[in-house]
């Protein structure tokens, strides 16, 4: 199946749209998440990810200020 999956990210207040192929919504929004990390590369973090910032990440919120906007079926 084709996806359309969009980010925002808060602080720039911009929308990164993907269209992908997958046969889950939760497959294609980790396939959406590395089409948008290629082309915005995540800051290199010195530490381990807290239990918050895992939990938010679960939740389709990354702690890079990207969230997931939207999912639909193409």
């Amino acid at each position: 199946m084709r996806w359309r999956v969009e980010f925002h990210h808060e602080r720039r207040a911009i929308v990164a749209a993907y269209t992908v192929e997958a046969p889950r919504p939760p497959d294609a929004m980790d396939a959406g998440r590395h089409a948008l990390f290629a082309e915005y590369p995540a800051i290199r973090r010195r530490r381990a990810r807290g239990l918050f910032e895992r939990a938010q990440r679960l939740g389709g919120k990354d702690p890079s200020g990207w969230a997931l906007h939207r999912i639909v079926k193409v």
